[in-house]
């Protein structure tokens, strides 16, 4: 990942591009942060899983 995550010229740019820039940039941090976010909400339903039925 080479490139800047949001682009150098975010501040400038409006309308459409700065959307655009948005949109690009929450799809770029859901695919670093989408893996991890999923592993601990799934490691927390298998905790709360064996909690239920200690009840």
């Amino acid at each position: 990942m080479e490139e800047p995550l949001a682009g150098g010229n975010a501040e400038k740019t409006r309308g459409l591009l700065r959307q655009s820039l948005v949109a690009t940039e929450v799809k770029k941090q859901l695919y670093l942060a989408g893996p991890l976010s999923a592993g601990c909400l799934l490691q927390n339903v298998v905790q709360m899983i064996s909690v239920m039925f200690l009840r």
